[in-house]
């Protein structure tokens, strides 16, 4: 919990490095925090009272019943309130995180940036050959990202700072700030 505070604490720090351990218990807080809103959001936003009296759904019955019984629109993800807002909240430090992490193996921040592009561009060229064309290169770049956040620090001294593993409470620091 204190790395997920952390990154909060450093919501825009951008500058700096952060270990696989600060990086990996933020994404698994904000997961975890993710799981509870979608809860929240299927319990608030949905009256599931007729779905129950059902015997032998398919996954096109359920979506069509998704459909039919949001409260705030037409579409199943109209309502997803909770989500919407945790990942509002936990988009910048996320953000700062994975920077930061990719500072720690010798890699600019900017890097991000061709994940976003992407991803937007994926989200616009919705369907048809490009679109596809987008997912595949937006899963590749997914996965060579993952592996670079499982990558291990950097013991030298590079231009974002000194490693984190070398200082005095093991990476518990940015800056002189320390997380007890």
């Amino acid at each position: 919990m204190k790395w997920f505070i952390k990154c909060f604490r450093h919501f825009f720090d951008f500058k700096g490095r952060a270990r696989r351990r600060e990086f990996w218990f933020f994404l698994l807080f904000e997961v975890i925090l993710l799981c509870v809103a979608f809860i929240l959001d299927f319990a608030f936003f949905l009256d599931f009272s007729e779905l129950l009296e059902y015997d032998g759904l398919t996954a096109a019955d359920v979506e069509a019943w998704l459909n039919s019984h949001s409260i705030l629109g037409s579409n199943w993800f109209d309502f997803l309130i909770f989500t919407g807002i945790v990942e509002l909240v936990c988009f910048i430090p996320g953000l700062s995180v994975a920077v930061r992490r990719l500072h720690d193996i010798g890699k600019s921040g900017w890097w991000m940036a061709l994940l976003y592009v992407l991803t937007i561009l994926m989200v616009v060229l919705n369907g048809g050959f490009w679109g596809a064309l987008l997912v595949l290169l937006n899963f590749g770049v997914s996965i060579w990202f993952l592996v670079w956040f499982f990558m291990d620090s950097q013991y030298e001294t590079n231009r974002w700072g000194a490693c984190p593993k070398l200082e005095p409470n093991g990476s518990d620091t940015i800056g002189e700030e320390s997380v007890a």
